[in-house]
């Protein structure tokens, strides 16, 4: 049987799980690395509900760099990526089967660009939140992108992701520019002079 003092202090020690969405929001804005948000929102589902999946308050970081999967790795059909952790001089394993048979082309702002072989599949993918955003295949009559280096890629976008009118461009290596907006068809493309 328990003493009313073993009673009391039991319920010192409360659920974390169970902090009020209020506190955990306020708790949430005061990380200030990405991995230690991402340990954060991970601690709990209701942690992960009640804090920002895309968090606003975080300072720039420097980039982590994404290897491409081994040899070994794609032997064994492992879905895991490794990233160079520049801040902290880490490599880190990250779990990312949305990768799997894809090219990443292109990176802006914690964004993957993906492009599967040729470009029937081409995705935005924040490999730390794990949001995906679905873009318009590559137009099968680029048969010029079919030779292009995608390692050579740039992205940009002229407003946040979540903004209705933002443009995705993307600057390839043969000089061709590509752009669309999120829910449109097919991208438009251009020459470079």
């Amino acid at each position: 049987m328990q003493t009313e003092t073993e009673s009391d202090s039991l319920s010192e020690f409360r659920d974390w799980a169970y902090l009020p969405p209020e506190i955990v929001d306020l708790i949430s804005v005061k990380v200030k690395y990405i991995v230690d948000y991402v340990r954060f929102r991970a601690v709990c589902s209701s942690w992960r509900s009640a804090s920002c999946p895309k968090p606003r308050h975080l300072p720039p970081q420097l980039p982590w760099l994404m290897f491409p999967y081994a040899e070994k790795a794609r032997s064994k059909n492992v879905r895991t990526r490794f990233f160079y952790d520049v801040w902290e001089s880490k490599m880190r394993e990250i779990p990312i089967p949305e990768t799997w048979g894809m090219t990443c082309c292109a990176s802006y702002r914690g964004w993957l660009l993906l492009v599967s072989y040729k470009g029937r599949q081409v995705s935005l993918l924040n490999p730390l939140t794990r949001c995906e955003i679905e873009l318009p295949a590559f137009s099968c009559t680029w048969y010029h992108l079919y030779w292009v280096d995608f390692g050579k890629s740039k992205m940009t976008f002229s407003a946040d992701l979540t903004h209705p009118n933002c443009l995705i461009t993307v600057f390839l290596e043969n000089d061709w520019v590509i752009s669309c907006r999120i829910g449109e068809r097919s991208w438009k493309r251009c020459q470079l002079l």
